[in-house]
């Protein structure tokens, strides 16, 4: 608290050392010059996007969920929230104080209102009632079971339609007043954070909150109790702040302003050495609240944020006083010498000498008329005007070197005597860089900005999704609404904060143009007016923006028609071109079928050219000769096989036919078969028919040595496939 209290007084130009009495008191204000323009600067960039948040999926599965958080924390920033004042309030604070804590809360509240609304009443289907009337007389007369007819009554009930009587009536309903997030920046003083946290508020065992209460406030809020047994009495009740402050306060005790200490930490409310996160409350001794942590997240609902990290600091920030403390204080005492130089001076004093002017012409002289000097006194030297002295211009170097200092410091370049032509470089690359380390410096103050912003909308995502009403309903645009049911809020998202600096917007924007004029007029419409959205909202002109990405040009019907056309011309050289390489793959197949024709051709050419050599060569050497012979050997074989296999197959049904003789005695009982009569009346033969046997190897011997009569072997070709009836063995 002493440090933050040094550095509003350094803001606030207030001297430290003495003043002798006479001397200047003045001190600049550099550090809240240089302040106003941070100001500026760190809020235009958190302001200048329309929507305050990003919410993007973590999956794809988290779509749905992250699209309605979106929506619904960029409407609360713009409808439940004072988005503009809660910016400006977190920036001064952080580049006054060095460090802002912010308390997230819920408010909700509503009332009993009167509202008419017309009479409901339940009426049957007039089918189903002249149904019941028939089964009703049915069960008088016993035509069906009552059971039955009790079952058509509740299904008849189950069928009653509601529809308004015609009558109104007045009732009471509970209507929502507001449901909202709040959000508030705490006064340096009035939060105490636990020592031992090192800075991370996650890590704090206890945070204590002091604000400002009434007994009117505290009763209408139903989340505290016991509130009549607070002492209004007692000096540790009454506001700290009425006494240091201000002096004004209620004099009745429902308006009466009040401190109250709320506690959030962890504590063995179990008593088996279990921390649990409590809140509690109290004003003076006497305790008004005390419960678990009604939080989502558990955790005290305090952010932290520091503008200049400080090591080893509980609270953890800096602001940029600490760095031109002694700039302020040197240029104070350098101006503070140079007002005393003027001061003393007397300055548009006029002295005259004694014996100038007589006194009827010093009369005349000092009503402004016309006058007579002395002839014996030179006028030069008789009168003389006092001036101020003239400043060194060491004094104004010092001033100026350390106003550059300061700028140095906190690379902020203000409207000021030190900014000349060549301030920031004598040449374009000079500039460039020291524009570049400044907004290097800026953006890692709204990193850190943002981060402690990021935390704040997460602690809302986890209230939305747990105080909200079932179903919100949110504006999108004048003409569109949409509804978010609260089921849908609880998933896996990552939250960004939207920054832009003017600066970054216009070069991004230039980007763009260039790319639309490097690429020309043959750019894709739809890629161009993806181009030309995003530049407008780059200009801030989201209507605009809107109405580009919207647009889609109606088609001329000239050029769709010429160009139905060329589809039709290079349709058709297609179908020509396909038809004409058909046609060329029946040509070659044709040609590859002739080519085959005249090769089996010359094939046949060269088969017979082959056989009529072989002939020529056969007859001359009578291997034709011997050729034919052979065939008839293997004719004449062939027949002698078939007269053997035919009385094979004699001998066969013989056998079977005397077997179903039973006068047979050698095959059966059954009786011989009588012979059958000759010409000379002698039988012709036996019963049973003795086989002949064709004999082979005298027949082959006698036919092979007339056939080859000269050669002493039989030829080989003619041995092959001869076997001898009876031995089973070929011929050798």
């Amino acid at each position: 608290v002493a440090s933050v209290d040094k550095y509003l007084a350094i803001r606030d130009g207030k001297l430290k050392a003495k003043i002798q009495k006479g001397r200047s008191k003045f001190q600049p204000k550099l550090v809240r010059k240089q302040n106003e323009w941070r100001y500026a600067s760190l809020t235009e960039a958190l302001l200048a996007s329309e929507d305050m948040y990003d919410v993007e999926p973590s999956t794809h599965a988290d779509t749905t969920s992250a699209r309605d958080n979106a929506i619904i924390i960029n409407k609360q920033f713009e409808v439940d929230i004072d988005r503009v004042g809660f910016i400006d309030k977190y920036v001064r604070t952080a580049v006054d104080e060095g460090t802002v804590i912010v308390r997230t809360g819920w408010e909700f509240e509503e009332e009993i209102i009167e509202v008419t609304k017309p009479v409901m009443i339940q009426v049957m289907n007039p089918q189903m009632q002249q149904q019941l009337q028939q089964a009703q007389q049915a069960v008088q007369m016993g035509q069906m079971d009552p059971m039955q007819f009790q079952m058509m009554q509740q299904q008849a009930q189950q069928q009653l339609q509601t529809v308004e009587s015609g009558q109104y009536e007045t009732v009471e309903e509970l209507s929502t007043i507001y449901n909202r997030p709040t959000i508030e920046v705490c006064d340096y003083d009035k939060v105490l954070l636990d020592p031992t946290c090192g800075g991370d508020l996650d890590k704090a065992g206890m945070i204590a909150y002091q604000f400002q209460t009434s007994k009117a406030e505290l009763n209408e809020d139903p989340k505290y109790k016991n509130v009549a047994a607070i002492l209004y009495d007692s000096e540790e009740t009454l506001s700290e702040s009425d006494a240091e402050k201000e002096s004004f306060n209620y004099g009745d005790e429902a308006r009466k302003k009040i401190d109250a200490i709320e506690y959030w930490g962890d504590w063995d409310i179990h008593g088996d050495g279990s921390l649990v996160a409590i809140v509690a409350t109290y004003v003076g001794n006497t305790m008004i609240r005390l419960e678990e942590n009604p939080f989502p997240d558990q955790k005290a609902p305090f952010t932290k944020v520091v503008y200049l990290p400080k090591r080893g600091n509980v609270y953890g920030g800096e602001p940029d006083a600490v760095l031109i403390e002694e700039h302020q204080d040197i240029i104070g005492a350098v101006t503070r010498g140079m007002i005393d130089l003027m001061g003393k001076s007397a300055n548009s004093q006029q002295g005259i000498s004694a014996n100038a002017l007589d006194p009827a012409q010093k009369i005349r002289f000092e009503q402004g008329k016309d006058y007579l000097f002395n002839p014996d006194v030179d006028p030069t030297k008789a009168f003389f005007m006092s001036t101020y002295p003239e400043i060194p211009q060491s004094a104004m170097q010092m001033i100026q070197f350390q106003e550059q200092g300061a700028e140095a410091l906190t690379s902020i370049r203000a409207f000021s005597a030190s900014q000349g032509g060549n301030s920031m470089g004598a040449t374009a690359t000079a500039v460039k860089t020291a524009s570049d380390a400044t907004n290097k410096r800026e953006m890692a103050i709204l990193r850190r900005l943002s981060s402690g912003l990021i935390e704040i909308g997460r602690k809302i995502l986890a209230m939305n999704a747990v105080n909200l009403e079932d179903e919100e309903v949110v504006r999108i645009t004048d003409e569109e609404e949409v509804t978010i049911s609260r089921e849908t809020l609880d998933g896996k998202y990552d939250l960004r904060l939207s920054v832009s600096t003017p600066e970054v917007d216009m070069e991004q924007a230039q980007d763009l143009g260039f790319m639309l004029q490097t690429i020309g007029p043959n750019m894709d419409p739809g890629l161009q007016g993806v181009i030309l959205g995003k530049i407008a909202r780059l200009k801030k002109m989201p209507e605009l923006a809107k109405r580009i990405e919207e647009y889609k040009p109606e088609p001329d019907p000239m050029e769709e028609e010429i160009k139905q056309l060329q589809r039709d011309l290079l349709e058709a050289q297609v179908n020509n071109e396909r038809a004409k390489g058909t046609e060329n793959q029946a040509d070659t197949e044709l040609k590859y079928a002739k080519a085959e024709s005249e090769k089996a051709k010359a094939r046949a050419l060269e088969s017979t050219a082959d056989m009529t050599d072989l002939d020529f060569v056969q007859k001359k050497d009578g291997t034709q000769e011997l050729r034919g012979e052979a065939g008839k050997m293997r004719d004449h074989k062939r027949a002698g096989e078939m007269e053997n296999q035919k009385a094979v197959n004699s001998i066969d049904d013989q056998r079977v036919s005397a077997a179903l003789d039973k006068e047979n005695p050698i095959y059966g009982s059954s009786s011989p078969t009588p012979p059958k009569e000759g010409s000379s009346g002698k039988p012709r033969g036996s019963g049973v028919k003795k086989p002949v046997v064709f004999n082979a190897n005298n027949h082959y011997q006698k036919s092979l040595d007339n056939v080859l009569p000269g050669m002493d072997t039989p030829s080989e070709n003619l041995k092959d496939g001869l076997v001898l009836k009876g031995s089973g063995r070929p011929i050798s």
